[in-house]
């Protein structure tokens, strides 16, 4: 959430341009199903996505060499500028070990949706994308990415 703030002032606009810009972005994408309310897109409000859009969203992102980098690390680092302190995230979540070469993008433990992930994996030359929502433990996300992934790479 921090760095999606960061990313919203970054633009030099207000929070509410800065969401209607994702949400512009969303529809170019053609990601039908989603619709933003806040930058990190972690509110309660009138935010909502499908699997099948935060796959297409991840898969487009995972191109983007930054992105990739930054989701594929265990810790990230900021340093202060004038609009913002300095940021140290840590990837606290243990999607990472779930799998061999898991790689990313995101992990959600909210009450209210469950557990939620949207992950990608690459071994030899194969990167698997993909999401799941609703889940309900932490554990039980896990176990159940580490099996899709398992299913994906035997295929």
């Amino acid at each position: 959430n921090d760095a999606a703030l960061v990313i919203a002032h970054s633009f030099g606009t207000r929070t509410e341009d800065f969401v209607n810009m994702m949400n512009e972005e969303a529809h170019q994408l053609q990601l039908n199903d989603t619709h933003f309310s806040d930058p990190s897109g972690a509110s309660s409000g009138n935010a909502y996505s499908s699997a099948a859009d935060l796959t297409r969203l991840a898969t487009y992102a995972m191109q983007l060499s930054d992105f990739a980098q930054v989701v594929g690390q265990q810790t990230h680092q900021i340093a202060a500028t004038f609009s913002h302190h300095a940021y140290l995230w840590r990837n606290t979540k243990s999607l990472f070990s779930a799998s061999s070469g898991i790689n990313g993008v995101l992990v959600i433990d909210d009450g209210g949706a469950g557990a939620c992930a949207v992950f990608s994996a690459q071994r030899n030359d194969r990167l698997l994308i993909g999401a799941e929502l609703h889940a309900q433990s932490s554990n039980k996300l896990i176990s159940d990415v580490k099996k899709i992934l398992e299913v994906g790479f035997a295929q």
